[in-house]
Order: structure tokens, then sequence, then C-alpha cells
């Protein structure tokens, strides 16, 4: 039997699943519920998948599970020839390194 998606019949697994939580709940709550009911592994992952966030409701967490996948995030450092350049390097005095006091 192959495990069914949470969203699926109208949230009715995910309804059943988080029957006992208390709103508003965060990710965390909604997870660690969830790992006491047992769901299966790609439930699991499909829950994990959830912004980090205060749903009001299962509404709220059926709407974010049912919503679109956002492409990720542009790489920030910029390439330039063969060298990265980094939009905030730290300039340090001489003799001075990472995470090191100067010295008196």
């Amino acid at each position: 039997m192959t495990a069914s998606s949470l969203a699926a019949n109208d949230g009715r697994l995910l309804r059943y699943v988080l029957d006992g939580l208390r709103y508003p709940a965060r990710w965390w709550e909604i997870m660690a519920t969830a790992d006491m009911y047992g769901v299966a592994a790609s439930q699991h992952a499909e829950l994990a998948r959830l912004p980090r966030a205060l749903y009001a409701n299962v509404e709220a967490i059926l709407t974010a599970l049912t919503a679109p996948v956002p492409p990720p995030a542009a790489n920030p450092v910029a390439r330039r020839g063969s060298r990265e350049v980094r939009p905030s390097t730290v300039r340090r005095p001489p003799g001075q390194r990472h995470g090191s006091f100067p010295r008196r």
C-alpha cells in the first residue's frame, strides 16, 4: 500500500493526523504531532516542506501544502572569471586572523 498525499481527499488524512493539535500552531508543533502519529516518510517530507510559520487552523496548513513551490533563491555570490567576488569582504589589519583579538 502506498502512502497518499496529506492534502488528498480534501485533507481528510491531515485533519485526522492533526486532530488533537491546538491552534495557532507552529511548524515544529505540526511536525511533532505528525511524528507522534507515525506518518509515512513521504508524508513527513511533505510536511517538512511547509514554510516555517504560525498556522491559524488546518485550512491554513492545507493551503500551504497545496501552494506551488517557489523556485530556489539565486546564489548571492557573483562570479567573475575564475575568482569568486563576494558582496561584503572584511579587511583586517595585517597579523589579525579571523576570530582573533588584537594583541596589546
